[in-house]
């Protein structure tokens, strides 16, 4: 390996690195706020403590499971520049505001995720211009294809909650509805994916292992088949 090389693959470690301090800062953040202002709170009654915690999880697992796999594919797709980078950090700026907004019940946290959907978007275009042979072209174009959607799904999820029906504090049924489609999107995503076996599979969506989701398009094909 040059020398060049050598710096670049160094350059790169402490890029990623830095933008994991970012991540821990803002996760560190979410779990004070959420003991010091719901938690502990004197003020909320015990529903909507239940409904804060319910929504933050919600809130803090989305963001990790979108940094862990961002991780994973720059780890496959290594920086060739600083476009990502700077991407990187935009995001962790944006899920600083998504969790406050959580853990505050606004329904302004939908916006926060919107944005970080569509620079993910962004950052999956860079990845693979940046990558031409990369062998994640197919989780990349998902990104860019379902997060689009998704993003446009909240845009009038927002509108109708927050313009039409003026609701100012999300409650537990639209915590609830949340969390459902929240799951439902994880898991349609993990479902048009092979993941490997083990931690380079990423987390996965929650309750379902990646065997359980092998054995259910299994019984799908054998239905069709008859």
């Amino acid at each position: 390996m040059s020398n060049n090389a050598e710096v670049e693959a160094s350059v790169r470690s402490n890029l990623n690195s830095f933008v994991d301090i970012f991540y821990a800062a803002i996760f560190a953040f979410i779990l004070l706020q959420v003991f010091t202002d719901v938690i502990d709170s004197k003020v909320l009654s015990f529903k909507d403590k239940v409904n804060g915690i319910l929504l933050v999880m919600g809130v803090f697992y989305f963001l990790t499971w979108d940094w862990l796999h961002a991780r994973l594919l720059t780890l496959r797709n290594p920086l060739q520049g600083y476009r990502r980078f700077f991407f990187d950090l935009m995001i962790t700026f944006f899920s600083y505001g998504a969790a406050l907004r959580a853990f505050r019940a606004k329904p302004t946290f939908l916006i926060y995720i919107v944005v970080i959907l569509l620079v993910g978007i962004v950052w999956a275009t860079r990845a693979l211009s940046e990558n031409k042979e990369s062998e994640d072209k197919k989780e990349l174009r998902i990104i860019e294809q379902m997060q689009f959607l998704v993003a446009i799904i909240l845009i009038g999820t927002y509108v109708y909650v927050h313009v039409v029906l003026e609701v100012e504090r999300v409650g537990i049924y639209e915590t609830t509805i949340f969390l459902v489609a929240g799951w439902l999107f994880v898991f349609i995503y993990e479902w048009g994916l092979d993941r490997p076996d083990g931690i380079l599979g990423g987390p996965g969506a929650p309750l379902m292992t990646r065997e359980r989701i092998r054995r259910i398009k299994a019984f799908i094909s054998a239905i069709n088949v008859r």
